[in-house]
């Protein structure tokens, strides 16, 4: 059980799972079993619309979402729900958890 403002890194070989865990908390894919609590709400069979407005976003692996954006501009797109002041205000947060992007700015 992932706790408020942890980290959690899902690692495992091909075929293990990881996307299809992923999908399913997105509402991608059909549960058969289990429940996915988020904030003390039953999001297991919620619609990616609807998971989505309680800002969970699912971003399939590719090598770039725009690729004529640049991270920050990348990150924005994502963050789609927060005001432009709730973004910019997450952005320092954001470099110290993933010091990298803000190398390639």
């Amino acid at each position: 059980m992932a706790k408020k403002n942890d980290i959690t890194v899902i690692v495992g070989p091909n075929g293990c799972g990881k996307s299809t865990l992923l999908k399913s908390i997105f509402g991608l894919t059909t549960i058969y079993s289990g429940n996915i609590i988020y904030q003390g709400d039953d999001i297991t069979k919620l619609a990616p619309h609807q998971v989505t407005r309680k800002r969970i976003a699912y971003l399939p692996q590719v090598n770039n979402v725009f690729v004529n954006l640049t991270i920050r501009e990348n990150l924005f797109m994502a963050s789609y729900t927060l005001t432009k002041k709730e973004f910019h205000d997450r952005l320092p947060a954001i470099y110290s958890t993933f010091p990298i992007l803000e190398e390639y700015q």
